[in-house]
């Protein structure tokens, strides 16, 4: 793992907490390889399966957590 990638991940299990990044990372990693769907369509999936996990967390942290996912399966 390169320098970037750590620094997003601790950074975001900071602020997200230690369960809601390890499955946010878990969620967006998995999809990330399915190449049948679109960006949007990925986006949506993850943020209904962690909607579902991660009822009581705002949206705004939630598409947070994506966003943060995302970034960091890119610096891998």
């Amino acid at each position: 793992m390169n320098v970037k990638a750590i620094v997003i991940s601790n950074a975001s299990k900071l602020i997200l907490g230690g369960k809601l990044w390890d499955d946010v990372r878990h969620l967006v990693s998995t999809i990330n390889g399915d190449t049948k769907l679109t960006g949007p369509e990925k986006r949506a999936v993850v943020f209904t399966d962690l909607r579902a996990i991660f009822s009581e967390v705002s949206t705004v942290l939630l598409n947070c957590a994506i966003e943060l996912a995302t970034l960091w399966v890119k610096s891998l």
